[in-house]
């Protein structure tokens, strides 16, 4: 059944089915019928990859907070803090008690 838009069965008949493109091309002039529209001329971007050896600088200040969670050994906690921080292993164990004792605790910052 044909739209009643369109008025008469006559009157869908000459409407165009296809639309133009937004360059103008029509849509049954493209893909559809096996022809390709060319791509676009664009410039090369050259990228400039980033040096692994320069440590970028923060922006701003910042911190580490460590939550507590029943998952974690208090053991696995205080290697991270020593592996991850380079904590000596007082310095990571009383952090992991604050951390365990207080529910979280800031456990580095720059």
């Amino acid at each position: 059944m044909v739209s009643s838009s369109y008025g008469s069965p006559e009157q869908a008949a000459n409407v165009p089915r296809t639309r133009p493109s937004n360059d103008g091309r029509s849509a049954a002039g493209s893909w559809q019928n096996g022809v390709v529209p060319a791509p676009s001329t664009l410039e090369p971007t050259v990228v400039r990859e980033p040096d692994l050896d320069e440590a970028p600088a923060a922006d701003h200040p910042w911190i580490v907070i460590v939550w507590n969670d029943p998952v974690n050994a208090m053991s696995y906690v205080t290697w991270v803090f020593k592996k991850l921080f380079g904590y000596s292993t007082e310095k990571a164990t009383e952090l992991m008690l604050d951390v365990h004792h207080k529910g979280k605790a800031v456990v580095a910052n720059g």
